[in-house]
């Protein structure tokens, strides 16, 4: 091989080199698109399949529901981070009684041993 025809291949070798590197550059950004496409085709997969399987409503309602989720989760978990922070690791379902929360712990006996204080959050 001459000089020039070596020369031509390490051009061409390093072009070759860039060019695979500016496109890594661009693969998150393909990938987060490849993931997004199959989303959608499952989603539009699954509601026609449950057009045929259960009616059209049953679908178009499976559909809104599950594009709907992830901002009903945001609502639902968004305080959670706060509540844990307060060391609330299990919820004390005060909104569910009627009742004052400090009636509810009227019954615990404070001599008996426990093995974490029962806290009484307003």
């Amino acid at each position: 091989m001459g000089h020039n025809a070596v020369r031509a291949l390490g051009t061409a070798l390093a072009w070759r080199v860039v060019g695979a590197a500016s496109r890594l550059g661009r693969l998150p950004l393909n990938l987060a698109l490849l993931w997004l496409a199959l989303g959608a085709a499952g989603l539009l997969f699954r509601t026609v399949q449950l057009f045929f399987i259960r009616g059209v409503q049953t679908g178009l309602v499976w559909a809104a529901k599950i594009l709907t989720d992830p901002f009903h989760d945001v609502k639902m978990y968004a305080r959670a981070p706060l509540h844990l922070l307060r060391g609330e690791l299990i919820d004390p379902m005060l909104h569910v009684h009627d009742d004052d929360p400090e009636e509810l712990l009227e019954g615990v006996d404070a001599d008996e041993e426990e093995t974490e204080p029962l806290k009484a959050v307003r």
